[in-house]
């Protein structure tokens, strides 16, 4: 799986900062761009390209269908 960090700007508009991450480099810089309020909301979305699945990795470690930023 690959993982991308995706922004929210309190305008709804939708902002991929990084692509192409693993699991452990999305946890770490997905963490640290939510600590600055300029950044919006944060979600960590992840891509199975064998069956073409995607959704979110959520801070409580779960990956699912929603995303809830993290915070």
């Amino acid at each position: 799986m690959t993982y991308s960090i995706i922004g929210v700007e309190n305008s709804g508009r939708l902002n991929t900062l990084l692509r192409g991450l693993s699991k452990p480099q999305a946890i770490v810089r997905a963490y640290r761009l939510s600590r600055n309020p300029a950044n919006g909301q944060i979600f960590v979305e992840w891509y199975r390209s064998t069956d073409g699945q995607h959704g979110y990795l959520n801070p409580s470690g779960d990956h699912a269908i929603t995303g809830n930023a993290w915070k």
